[in-house]
Parts: structure tokens; sequence; C-alpha cells
């Protein structure tokens, strides 16, 4: 038995399935749960501490949300995963890049 939805979705999802197709499913239950999404984005924030590619790949290719809600400990966490895996580090750099800017328009 699984406790949560992202977990469950992971498990149920066929070996083949591309991270980014669970992900996009992730991305729009996000928004569909009674918690706003924070069960499956706490879930994620723990994917990405772990040593899974597949989920660290899932995590990185989810829409509309930044891990750890953005700032430094999401920066802090993706720079390990470059160190970890150097084929997502392009990834990680937009993740980063696109927070940076998000709160340069807000001016923080």
């Amino acid at each position: 038995m699984f406790t949560n939805l992202a977990d469950h979705i992971l498990a149920c999802a066929l070996p083949q399935a591309k991270p980014e197709w669970i992900a996009k499913v992730l991305s729009q239950l996000i928004w569909l749960t009674a918690d706003n999404g924070d069960e499956i984005c706490d879930t994620m924030d723990v994917w990405l501490l772990q040593d899974d590619k597949r989920k660290v790949e899932i995590v990185l290719n989810v829409d509309g949300i930044f891990p750890f809600g953005g700032g430094p400990k999401m920066i802090e966490n993706l720079q390990r995963v470059e160190n970890r895996w150097p084929e997502l580090a392009g990834r990680c750099d937009e993740i980063i890049q696109a927070w940076r800017k998000q709160h340069e328009r807000q001016g923080e």
C-alpha cells in the first residue's frame, strides 16, 4: 500500500513510461487535489534527494512548481543533483534561472 498519490502513480506506471509523461500527470494532479498539491510536492522534494535517477527526472520535468518552494534550499539541492548526474545540469540550471527571473520581476 502506498501512502501518497505521487508514489502510487509512479508504482502503477509502466516501466517504459518516460519521466516527462509521469511528470505531466503529476503537474495536472497538483491543481486537482484538495490540498493544492502539497502532498505531491512534498513527495517530489523527497524524491529529489534520493538516489533514484528516474524519480529525479520526473521532478525536474514537473511544470508549475519549484522544488522546495524555490529559494536557497531548492538551489542547494539542484546543485547536488547536478553533481550526481551532470547530464541533468542543464535542466537544473533552467529551473534555477526561471525561479530567479520570477523573483526579479517581483522585486524580491
